[in-house]
């Protein structure tokens, strides 16, 4: 899923995915927050002035779970408005999957806790020049676009995850300038294939800091997410999936926070990929959680406080993490650890209010993926649901 840096050294580009369901365990093992503890919840505060903080779908959620009145806990002006006003869409936590290795068949999905799943990956061509746009339909759906339905009467919602790590910089560059084109078409996709939504997964890192393709990443992600809003039916889900480094200040002055401040109304929430970057995603308890003296400003606690300056509501924050050590380059943990050192932790600081755990990716072949598809999956009934 997640795309490695290729000219930047900061990141590394793979084309494993994975999407992880650990956060939904640990919730299920911990005992529910009530509504005074939630409101109580305390997360890492925030470094000291000028110090360096890192080291190198349904309802639109939107209120951090500290403060039930639709305000974030963290600083005033810019950081804490912009993702907190919008009305919610559909339950948290979130417990994704992400479906792109046809190891097993999409209808097996029903068979789990998972409460979204994205069909990965829609693209469009890099050939065609300046001809109209067309879309390419995720391969791992060959024979299986029946199994959407099946998964929907299971109450799973079912979306669709455009880009990812095998679209080139070349074929965004065909979407970059003629965004409403591509949102027409995308939404003509969710709504022909009875899906509930599209995930954006942007991993062309040069992009955001001009080195090398003919388009601004940036200025590309905001007017799609616009005219998909516009685009697609009415309450369809619009999630992003940026990779962590791109929410640091550290890695080219946090470009995706751009984005978000100038978008974050219009996206359900963002699935932040803490895996493929060792130097944004470890140690977890700084730079997952942003708990303890160093707190990464692309962490949980950071991203709420807006240590970067934009504030993110905790409902529209998701933790994902590769579900086999085979699907990322770096930051696979076992199921055991993600439960004990990220959800046990999230749940006790943000109750139900965080915003969930994803997953890459679908499959049963191994320990991890079995561990991810069943016991994994109960965690979400920790948390309870909003």
């Amino acid at each position: 899923m997640t795309d490695c840096l290729r000219p930047a050294p900061l990141m590394c580009r793979t084309r494993y995915r994975g999407i992880g369901a650990a956060l939904a365990t640990a919730l299920l093992l911990l005992p529910g927050l009530s509504a005074a503890q939630e409101a109580t919840a305390s997360v890492a505060p925030a470094p000291p002035a000028g110090s360096n903080s890192d080291s190198a779908a349904a309802p639109k959620g939107t209120v951090a779970s500290q403060d039930d009145t639709g305000g974030v806990n963290g600083p005033s002006g810019d950081a804490a408005h912009g993702m907190d006003s919008a009305p919610l869409r559909d339950r948290t936590p979130r417990y994704i999957v992400y479906y792109g290795a046809k190891v097993s068949p999409l209808a097996d999905v029903a068979q789990t806790d998972f409460t979204h799943v994205h069909l990965s990956f829609l693209t469009v061509p890099e050939t065609g020049g300046a001809g109209p746009l067309t879309l390419v339909a995720p391969d791992v759906m060959e024979g299986q676009w029946p199994s959407v339905e099946v998964l929907k009467q299971a109450g799973k919602l079912v979306l669709v995850s455009f880009g990812g790590g095998d679209m080139t910089a070349k074929a965004w560059a065909r979407v970059a300038g003629r965004e409403d084109e591509a949102a027409r078409l995308i939404a003509d996709f969710v709504k022909t294939n009875g899906l509930q939504g599209v995930g954006l997964d942007f991993e062309i890192s040069e992009s955001f800091h001009g080195k090398s393709p003919p388009f601004d990443g940036r200025k590309m992600l905001i007017d799609l997410t616009r005219a998909l809003r516009k685009a697609l039916p009415e309450g369809a889900l619009i999630s992003h999936a940026p990779e962590s480094a791109y929410l640091s200040r550290n890695w080219h002055g946090a470009p995706y926070l751009d984005v978000l401040r100038a978008v974050g109304d219009e996206i359900d929430w963002v699935a932040i990929q803490y895996y493929n970057n060792p130097a944004f995603d470890a140690p977890v308890a700084s730079h997952i959680l942003g708990t303890g003296d160093t707190v990464s400003d692309s962490s949980v606690a950071g991203l709420v406080q807006g240590l970067g300056g934009y504030a993110i509501p905790v409902k529209k924050l998701v933790v994902g993490k590769p579900i086999y050590h085979a699907d990322a380059s770096s930051g696979h943990m076992t199921p055991k650890d993600v439960r004990s050192q990220i959800l046990q932790p999230l749940a006790q600081a943000y109750g139900a209010g965080f915003g969930g755990l994803m997953g890459w990716q679908f499959a049963d072949d191994t320990e991890d993926h079995r561990y991810w598809n069943s016991d994994m999956a109960h965690g979400t009934a920790i948390l309870g649901s909003h």
